[in-house]
């Protein structure tokens, strides 16, 4: 769930960034603008997985995200 929230905050800021830029294509709802960046954001993560990539994890990986795990390893 807190993986969603973070490509989910990912993928708002670049939708953020297009529509104050007016990049939206002309007739695109904001579900379908970010589901191209949703599935980048979660292949790159997923790759990552399976791969062991610990740096490419941790740049697809939102910081909260990141500190959550980091303190459930530790405690």
């Amino acid at each position: 769930m807190m993986l969603v929230c973070g490509l989910l905050a990912q993928a708002a800021t670049t939708l953020s960034a297009q529509t104050s830029m007016g990049t939206m294509p002309p007739g695109v709802s904001n579900g379908e603008a970010l589901r191209p960046d949703l599935e980048k954001i979660y292949a790159s993560w997923r790759k990552a997985m399976a791969e062991s990539d610990a740096r490419t994890w941790q740049n697809v990986t939102a910081t909260s995200r990141q500190v959550e795990l980091r303190n459930r390893v530790i405690s």
